[in-house]
């Protein structure tokens, strides 16, 4: 068993919840709509060290990124 401190998030993900609209009433027949929106939250630990930091990446290598990626990208009816 590994110690507390040796334990890392793996993934975080995020998921949508219930989203629910309900009335709440207010004074001289005046009305309003109450909305409540609830999300799933998953975290998976996993023991050991921790990964190394990536890199952080510059804005001129997202741009490179996003520039290939809008290449690469399939015209679907087209010429």
């Amino acid at each position: 068993m590994a110690a507390r401190w040796a334990v890392n998030a793996a993934e975080s993900l995020t998921g949508r919840g219930r989203y629910v609209k309900r009335i709440r009433y207010h004074g001289k027949g005046m009305f309003g709509i109450m909305k409540i929106v609830r999300c799933h939250y998953f975290v998976k630990l996993v023991e050991g060290p921790p990964p190394p930091p990536e890199p952080p990446t510059t804005g001129f290598d997202q741009a490179k990124e996003y520039v290939q990626q809008l290449r690469s990208r399939t015209l679907v009816n087209t010429l």
